[in-house]
C-alpha cells in the first residue's frame, strides 16, 4: 500500500458522456472531504455502440491519464466499460479500480431485501447487454430470480443532445421499450444500467408504466458505488481527512466544454447543492477519430 497516493489525492471518475458527472456529483455529495478529478469522453460518445476491443482502448487511454494526474482510486462510472474493461484494467492499474456493474447489484439487492419481488430487467447499452456482465452477476447474486435485458442504444444520444425531457424522448422510449411486452416474467423492477440512463428518469418511468400497466421502481448504481468507494478508502486508510479547504474538483471533457455544462449544470447542482465546476477540455492519448 505504500505506493498507493496519499489520503489528499484525489478520486478518479471515468465515463464515456456527461451521464457519469451524475456518478461523479453522488461522489461529492457522499464524500464531501474527497478530491474528485473527471473525464468525459464526449468526442467519442457513444461507448455502447463500439467493439469490445475500441472500449477496451478507450477506457484504457482514460484510466491511465487519470492515473498520471494521480489520484489514489479509479471509479468507471460507465456501464460499458466496467462490463468490459473493469478486470483488464484491475490487473493493469497501481490503483484500485471499481465499476459500476457491483453497484447496480447492489442497489437489486436493496430492492429485493426491501420486499421487492419479479424479474429485474436491465436497460442498457447494445455493449454492456452483449458482455452479459449483468446477467451474470445479478444469477450469481439473486439465484432463481429472473433477469431480463433489453438493450437502448438510443437513450444516450438523447441524453447527450439535451433532448430527454422533450416530447420525442418519450416516443423513442414507448419505441425502445417495447420489447419488454414479450417478455415472459413479470418485472418487478427496472435497473438502469447506463449512468446515462438516469438522466431520462422521467421518460422511462412513463415509458415502463404505459408497457406494463403499472409503475415499476427504477434502481441505478450511483448511491451504492459512492458506498463501496467509502468502503474501500476507509479499508485502506485513505480517506482524506475533514477539515481545511473545500476539495479541489477537476472536471474535463474530450469535446466541448460549454455544452457539457449546460447538460450538467441542473442535475450536479440538485445531488451536490453547489454550482457545477468549471469543466476544461481534454486531449486524451491517441485520441481517434469517432
Amino acid at each position: 500500500m505504500s505506493d498507493l497516493p496519499l489520503r489528499g489525492a484525489p478520486i478518479g471518475v471515468f465515463d464515456s458522456g456527461v451521464g457519469g458527472l451524475d456518478v461523479a456529483a453522488e461522489l461529492a455529495r457522499a464524500l464531501p472531504h474527497e478530491a474528485l478529478v473527471y473525464i468525459g469522453d464526449t468526442a467519442r460518445v457513444p461507448y455502447g455502440t463500439r467493439t469490445a476491443e475500441e472500449v477496451l482502448r478507450f477506457t484504457r487511454e482514460a484510466a491511465r491519464t487519470l492515473v498520471g494526474m494521480g489520484v489514489k482510486a479509479v471509479v468507471l462510472a460507465c456501464n460499458t466499460a466496467s462490463a468490459v474493461a473493469l478486470e483488464a484494467l484491475r490487473g493493469e492499474l497501481p490503483v484500485p479500480v471499481l465499476g459500476m456493474v457491483s453497484a447496480g447489484v447492489e442497489a437489486v439487492g436493496e430492492w429485493a431485501a426491501g420486499g421487492g419481488r419479479g424479474a429485474v430487467l436491465v436497460l442498457a447499452t447494445p455493449g454492456t447487454v452483449r458482455a452479459e456482465a449483468y446477467q451474470r452477476a445479478l444469477a450469481a447474486a439473486h439465484p432463481g430470480r429472473a433477469v431480463h435485458a433489453l438493450a437502448c442504444p438510443l437513450f444516450v444520444p438523447l441524453v447527450e443532445e439535451g433532448w430527454a425531457a422533450r416530447p420525442i424522448s418519450a416516443l423513442i422510449t414507448a419505441e425502445q421499450l417495447r420489447g419488454v411486452e414479450a417478455l415472459e416474467a413479470p418485472v418487478g423492477a427496472a435497473l438502469l444500467g447506463c449512468t446515462h440512463y438516469p438522466l431520462m428518469r422521467g421518460a422511462i418511468g412513463a415509458g415502463l408504466t404505459s408497457v406494463l400497466g403499472r409503475e415499476v421502481p427504477l434502481l441505478d448504481g450511483a448511491r451504492a458505488v459512492a458506498r463501496q468507494l467509502e468502503a474501500l478508502l476507509r479499508a485502506r486508510a485513505l480517506l482524506a481527512p475533514p477539515g481545511g479547504a473545500p476539495p479541489a474538483r477537476a472536471l474535463h471533457t474530450t469535446s466541448d466544454p460549454a455544452r457539457v455544462a449546460a447538460l450538467a449544470a441542473q442535475f450536479w447542482r440538485a445531488r451536490v447543492g453547489e454550482p457545477l465546476p468549471p469543466i476544461a477540455p481534454l486531449t486524451l492519448s491517441a485520441l481517434a477519430p469517432s
